[in-house]
C-alpha cells in the first residue's frame, strides 16, 4: 500500500512503527539496552502504550528484520546499478552486501544468523504482521537471494557466462531442486529458474558468499585478513571462473577493487 493511499490515522501509525524500530536498530547497533521499556522510552511511549504496536520483543525483532533487510538490499540495487552486465552486477552485489554486513555487524548477525527467530513465526502470522503494518509483505533473507538469481539465470549473458559445476553433482541435486521453491518459504523465489542446475548456481554462490562474510563479520580471520580483503577476493575470483566467462582476471580484480572503494570497505 503506497502512502497516498494511507489513511491520516495509517500514516500516523506507520511513522510510529518506523520510530520504534530505528529506536530498535540504533539500540542493537549501539550494544544498548534493548527491551521493550527502553523503545518505548525512546519514542514518547509508556510500556504498555508501546504493546498497542507491537506485541511482544519477538515481534520487534521481526520488524527490525524486515527494515534491516530492506536497507540490505537498497545497497545491492545501487551497486548493481552501476552496471549494464549480468556478472558485473553479481560482482558489485556481493561486494556491496559484504560491505553492509561489515557496516552493521549486529544487524548482519540479527537478519542473517537467528533462523529461530524467522522460523518462529508461520506463513500467515507473518502475512498478519505485514498487514497490521501497512507493509505488502515482511522483508526475509530472500530478498537478497531475489537480487542475484535473475542474474545468475540472466539468457541474455548465456552466450558469455556459463556455469561449470560437476554433471553428477547437478544430477545428484535435481531431485532436491523442487523442494526449495515448494518447500521452503523463503525460497520462494526459485520458483522461475527453469533448470536444477540454476538453482544449484544460486545456492553455491549463496553458499560461498554467505560463508566468507560471515566468516568476516563474526571475526574468525585476523583483522589484516579483513582489511585485505583476500578471502572474499580469492572466492570473487573463484566464482568467475566458474561461471566460465571469457573475462581477464584482472580486469575483474580491478573491478572488486572499484566497488570496495565505492563501498566504503576494504
Amino acid at each position: 500500500m503506497s502512502p497516498q493511499q494511507l489513511t491520516p490515522r495509517q500514516r500516523q501509525r506507520r511513522a510510529t512503527m518506523q520510530a520504534i524500530v530505528q529506536s530498535a536498530r540504533r539500540r542493537l547497533n549501539d550494544d544498548d539496552e534493548l527491551t521493550m521499556r527502553a523503545v518505548a522510552s525512546d519514542v514518547g511511549l509508556t510500556g504498555p502504550g508501546l504493546y498497542r504496536y507491537v506485541n511482544s520483543m519477538t515481534e520487534l525483532r521481526l520488524l527490525m528484520v524486515h527494515d534491516i533487510i530492506g536497507q540490505a538490499r537498497d545497497y545491492l540495487d545501487r551497486a548493481g546499478e552501476r552496471h549494464d552486465n549480468s556478472l558485473a552486477k553479481i560482482i558489485a552485489g556481493a561486494v556491496a552486501f559484504r560491505s553492509w554486513a561489515l557496516q552493521y555487524p549486529a544487524e548482519f548477525r540479527l537478519a542473517f544468523a537467528s533462523p529461530g527467530l524467522l522460523n518462529s513465526y508461520s506463513s500467515q502470522e507473518f502475512a498478519d504482521l505485514a498487514e497490521r503494518t501497512a507493509a505488502e509483505r515482511l522483508n526475509s533473507p530472500g530478498l537478497i537471494g531475489e537480487y542475484f538469481n535473475p542474474l545468475l539465470n540472466d539468457r541474455q549473458a548465456a552466450s558469455s557466462v556459463r556455469w561449470q559445476f560437476d554433471p553428477a553433482v547437478v544430477g545428484a541435486f535435481e531431485a532436491q531442486a523442487a523442494s526449495y521453491s515448494t518447500q521452503l518459504p523463503h525460497y520462494a523465489y526459485l520458483r522461475q529458474a527453469d533448470s536444477p542446475a540454476q538453482v544449484w548456481a544460486y545456492l553455491y554462490l549463496w553458499a560461498r558468499l554467505y560463508g566468507v562474510v560471515a566468516f568476516e563479520v563474526f571475526n574468525y580471520a585476523e583483522p589484516e585478513t579483513i582489511t585485505t580483503g583476500l578471502l572474499f577476493r580469492n572466492m570473487m575470483l573463484e566464482m568467475v571462473a566458474m561461471a566460465g566467462a571469457q573475462l581477464d582476471l584482472k580486469r575483474i580484480n580491478a573491478l572488486i577493487d572499484t566497488e570496495i572503494a565505492l563501498s566504503g570497505s576494504n
